[in-house]
């Protein structure tokens, strides 16, 4: 890696390079050297060897949430050990709950996997990793290490939007894009699972195949959930028609139908979000109308005075 990571080890297997405020993605890193080819430490006689974190050691409490600096540092001290295995969950759990704080988790998963032999993941978090990352002698170092998964393997290219925009976008359950597109990620030939989740919208899950040199694209585009609002109409006329039309509603799933009622109603109609047309007729009267919008959890409410129409015979002269 740059600069900032090659620190001296510690006892050969660890590398510590800051531990910043506390929440930093730098808080420490893994010296990957150390292991052989088999993911196993050369040498080692620090407290957290893979002994020292024996499934036969007594469980920890379950947190209610994910505290991402523990599971980051659980999982460096996992991986510096040999315990490549029992460090993914942990990088995992980081990148679930503060993949933009540590950036770094990404690398050194991506280095896991490349010890274990399996690229297909390697190859797809150094790619994620080297979109996030701003320091060119680390995005070099990865582009360098990805290359020794890419020997001997087919690749494709693969570009992916949402709709919204603001959408976040996660490959294979790793956080791949918040609020942008991503434009040509290489990866390994093969099946790849995109995942696009944005607020008050339904997510939606689809499967890409990327094949040897291709170039695959994708847009997204979210549904809006179905959320509603109330409406009341006043006229100061009884038995005036009231017709209530959908004209642009905020999600596919809100009823089409046109209403029809006559005044007076009391109780408020539960409408789904979006924009309606409201017409008012009462004969010997003018004719009323206007565009609303429903909004989410809001009783909107209309007061509508019907006037008296000009009688024919006066418009005729």
């Amino acid at each position: 890696m740059g600069q900032k990571y090659q620190l001296p080890g510690i006892v050969g297997t660890l590398v510590f390079i800051a531990t910043v405020l506390g929440a930093s993605n730098m808080a420490m890193a893994v010296d990957f050297s150390k292991l052989n080819q088999d993911g196993l430490v050369e040498a080692s006689t620090t407290e957290d060897s893979e002994d020292s974190t024996s499934d036969d050691a007594p469980v920890e409490p379950a947190k209610p949430t994910i505290d991402a600096a523990y599971e980051f540092d659980r999982a460096n001290r996992l991986a510096s050990a040999g315990g490549l295995t029992r460090a993914i969950p942990h990088y995992k759990k980081v990148l679930e709950a503060a993949p933009e704080r540590y950036v770094q988790a990404y690398y050194n998963l991506a280095e896991v996997y490349r010890h274990k032999g399996e690229c297909r993941d390697a190859v797809l978090l150094y790619g994620l990793y080297m979109n996030m990352e701003t320091d060119e002698a680390n995005r070099a170092d990865a582009k360098k290490n990805r290359a020794t998964c890419l020997v001997g393997k087919t690749t494709g290219e693969l570009s992916v939007a949402a709709a919204p925009d603001y959408a976040t976008l996660d490959i294979d359950g790793y956080r791949a894009s918040a609020g942008e597109a991503f434009e040509k990620l290489l990866l390994i030939s093969g099946e790849y699972r995109v995942e696009a989740r944005a607020q008050d919208h339904l997510s939606q899950t689809v499967k890409l195949e990327v094949a040897d040199g291709a170039s695959v694209e994708r847009k997204v585009s979210l549904e809006k959930q179905l959320f509603h609002g109330t409406l009341k109409v006043v006229v100061n006329k009884p038995h005036a028609t009231v017709k209530i039309e959908p004209r642009e509603l905020d999600s596919k799933k809100g009823s089409s139908e046109v209403i029809s009622m006559k005044s007076p109603f009391i109780m408020p109609l539960k409408l789904a979000t979006g924009k309606y047309f409201v017409e008012v007729t009462l004969k010997g009267n003018k004719r009323w109308i206007r565009n609303i919008y429903i909004q989410r959890d809001e009783e909107s409410e209309v007061n509508v005075t019907l006037r008296p129409a000009v009688p024919e015979a006066i418009r005729l002269e």
